[in-house]
C-alpha cells in the first residue's frame, strides 16, 4: 500500500482504450498517444489542452477535483461512451462516482451519455437547462419535494426526451441546489456516534480537577465512541493518565480528539508545522490516491458546511466525502462490539458483513462500493481480514507516518 505498490495507473487504461479506438501508435510514446487523442477531441468539438492530454499520460491519475471531474466527462464523450461505459470508466479507471445529478451539468451529461447524444448536443441542452434553473431562482416559483440524489439520476436515464428532461429540471430546481442530502444524513449519523460530547467533556474536567477515579457506572455514561474506547484500553481508573500529552489542553468533543483515536497518530504528526496544509497528504508513506483527501480537520470543516458555496464548490464533494464516510463507517463497524454499551444487540463484526454493510451503504448514498483497486479502499479491506482489524488499520497509517521508509 505504499507508493510503489502495483496499482494501475491511469495511462494504461486509457491506451487500451485508444487502441480500441484505433490507435497503434507505440504504447509508451506519450506525443503520440496526446497526438491521437487530440483529434479525437477535435472532431468531438471538445476543447481539452494539449497540457491536459499529455499530463494524462504522464501522471498516475488525474486529480479529484471539480474542474477534472468535468474533463472526465467530457474524456467520455470524446471516447463516443453510452451511459454504462462512462459509469464503468469512471468506476474503474478514475476511480470516482460517475454523476452527481445535483450538479445540473453532471445531470445533463447524464442524460445525453442515457439517450447517446453527443456533446454538442449536451452544451446546448446545458445552456437550456441553466436557464430553468435561473429563472425558477429569480421566482421563487413552487418545487417538488427535494430528491434524494440516487433518485435523480434514476429518474434522469427515463426520460426519453430534451423537452421531458428540461420539464424535470423545472419541476425539480430545488432538488439541483442542494447538497447530496443521503450522504450528509449518514456521516452525521456517524459523527454523532464517534465524536465526544459535551457531557463527555464536563465528566472527565471533572475528574481532571478532583483525580477521583471514573468509576464503572461512569464510563457507561460516556456518550462518544472515542471517548468510550480511549478509555477502555487506557484503563478508565487511573486519572494520572490524563496528564499525558495526547488529553492534555483537549477537549474530548473535538474533531482532533476524533481522528487522533481514530488514526492513533498525533493531530501534530498529521499537520506538523502548517495548520493548513495536509503534511501527511505530502509525507505519509501510502499511494498518491490513498492519502489524496484523506479524512482531516480540514476535510471535515468543508464537507460538513452546508452551504451551498461549500457543497457545490469543495475539491472534497466526492472523493474526499466518500473517503470520510469510509473511515467512519469502519471504525463504528469494528469498535463497536467492544464499547458499545448494550452490546448484547450489536452483532459480531465479520469480514464478510463489514463489505457487504459498507457497500449497501456506499450504494444508497450513490457512491461506488468499496474496490480492492481503489488504494484507499484496500486499506479497509486488507484490515478488515485480520483478527484485529482496527489495530491493523492503526499499524498501517503509523508505519505511514512513523516509518523509516524502508
Amino acid at each position: 500500500m505504499t507508493n510503489t505498490d502495483p496499482i494501475q495507473p491511469f495511462y494504461v487504461p486509457l491506451t487500451e482504450i485508444l487502441k480500441d479506438r484505433g490507435y497503434t501508435g507505440d504504447d509508451h510514446d506519450v506525443n503520440a498517444r496526446a497526438s491521437f487523442l487530440d483529434t479525437m477531441c477535435k472532431k468531438a468539438q471538445v476543447s481539452i489542452t494539449r497540457n491536459t492530454l499529455t499530463n494524462w499520460f504522464c501522471e498516475d491519475s488525474p486529480k479529484f477535483q471539480p474542474f477534472t471531474r468535468r474533463k472526465m466527462h467530457e474524456l467520455c464523450f470524446v471516447l463516443e461512451f453510452n451511459y454504462d461505459q462512462a459509469r464503468d470508466f469512471f468506476d474503474r479507471i478514475y476511480l470516482c462516482r460517475s454523476f452527481n445529478c445535483r450538479n445540473i451539468r453532471e445531470a445533463v451529461y447524464c442524460f445525453c451519455f442515457s439517450k447517446g447524444k453527443n456533446y454538442t448536443h449536451a452544451s446546448s441542452l446545458l445552456k437550456q437547462a441553466k436557464k430553468i434553473l435561473k429563472d425558477a431562482h429569480t421566482d421563487s416559483k413552487a418545487s417538488a419535494p427535494i430528491r434524494f440524489t440516487n433518485a435523480m439520476e434514476e429518474d434522469i436515464i427515463q426520460l426519453y426526451s430534451d423537452r421531458e428532461f428540461l420539464n424535470y429540471v423545472a419541476d425539480n430546481w430545488e432538488s439541483f441546489c442542494e447538497y447530496n442530502q443521503t450522504i450528509m444524513r449518514e456521516l452525521n449519523v456517524l459523527i454523532n456516534k464517534i465524536k465526544g460530547t459535551k457531557q463527555d467533556d464536563a465528566l472527565i474536567n471533572l475528574h481532571r480537577k478532583t483525580g477521583a477515579n471514573l468509576s464503572d457506572s461512569e464510563y457507561e455514561k460516556l456518550q462518544g465512541l472515542v471517548v468510550r474506547e480511549y478509555f477502555l484500553y487506557n484503563g478508565h481508573q487511573k486519572f494520572k493518565d490524563l496528564k499525558k500529552d495526547d488529553l492534555k489542553g483537549r477537549r474530548l468533543s473535538s474533531t482532533d480528539f476524533m481522528l487522533f483515536q481514530i488514526l492513533n497518530i498525533h493531530m501534530s504528526e498529521y499537520y506538523k508545522s502548517e495548520p493548513l496544509v495536509q503534511s501527511f497528504a505530502k509525507n505519509a508513506r501510502l499511494h498518491e490516491l490513498a492519502k489524496r483527501n484523506f479524512p482531516s480537520k480540514h476535510t471535515f470543516s468543508n464537507i460538513l458546511k452546508k452551504t451551498e458555496k461549500t457543497s457545490q464548490k469543495t475539491t472534497t464533494s466526492f472523493d474526499g466525502v466518500r473517503k470520510l464516510f469510509i473511515l467512519l463507517h469502519f471504525y463504528v463497524y469494528f469498535v463497536s462490539e467492544k464499547v458499545m454499551k448494550d452490546r448484547a444487540h450489536v452483532p459480531p463484526a465479520t469480514y464478510g458483513g463489514y463489505v457487504d454493510d459498507a457497500n449497501d451503504q456506499l450504494t444508497i448514498c450513490n457512491y461506488n462500493p468499496l474496490s480492492e483497486r481503489n488504494p484507499y479502499d484496500l486499506l479497509f479491506l486488507e484490515s478488515a481480514k485480520t483478527d484485529r482489524p482496527l489495530d491493523t488499520f492503526r499499524e498501517i497509517i503509523s508505519d505511514a507516518v512513523y516509518g523509516d521508509g524502508e
